[in-house]
């Protein structure tokens, strides 16, 4: 009697293990042997699948998609105040805090070094770009004036970006409590979010 197979998790089991491979060695260290040996098998196991590198970096950008939007939402539906529901995204969810998510904005990093040499990887990144503005301008509506939203969307995506390249680059110096100081002296200088009173304790 053949063995059974759920596809589905076998397909997340092939795109978690390709996140992985990107996040160490990049896209050009992506191939489906590699693959195949991190899941402890051989290229079969992803042709089964995958047709082809396009077609698995398709999904996975799709899949990476629906899964920022489900994180974000669920974020968004545990605060009824719009200022609140946008600190909670952007100190709880942009921000690689952790080694889980520093490791997956290596990943994306690894995709835009390699985006002179795959057209694939931009169609990954513009997928994700879509998802991340479109999610800050939903959050900033209510919070800032009409006019300012696409600029501070663009100023907030700019300077995530810069901090999570920091972190990268000197995990030691950028610590999960220096990036949210950083990205909160920055947020309220800009009059996203109000100013938190210091302690009324005093040395």
């Amino acid at each position: 009697m053949p063995r059974y197979v759920d596809h589905e998790q076998r397909r997340r089991d092939i795109l978690e293990a390709a996140e992985a491979i990107i996040a160490e060695g990049g896209l050009a260290a992506l191939s489906f042997r590699a693959i195949g040996a991190r899941l402890g098998g051989s290229t079969t196991m992803v042709t089964h699948f995958y047709a082809n590198q396009s077609e698995l970096l398709g999904d996975f950008a799709a899949r990476s998609a629906t899964q920022m939007r489900e994180e974000i939402a669920a974020i968004v539906a545990e605060h009824d105040d719009p200022v609140e529901r946008l600190e909670a995204v952007l100190f709880g969810w942009l921000l690689p805090l952790d080694e889980e998510t520093i490791a997956q904005e290596r990943m994306r990093i690894n995709f835009a070094a390699a985006r002179v040499l795959s057209s694939d990887s931009q169609v990954v990144l513009d997928t994700w770009e879509g998802v991340i503005q479109a999610s800050l301008r939903e959050l900033l509506v209510p919070v800032v004036p009409k006019r300012d939203v696409d600029v501070l969307a663009d100023l907030l995506r700019s300077a995530w970006n810069g901090i999570t390249l920091s972190t990268i680059e000197h995990p030691d110096h950028w610590t999960a409590e220096r990036q949210v100081t950083v990205f909160r002296r920055l947020v309220e200088g800009l009059g996203i979010l109000p100013v938190k009173k210091a302690s009324s304790r005093r040395r």
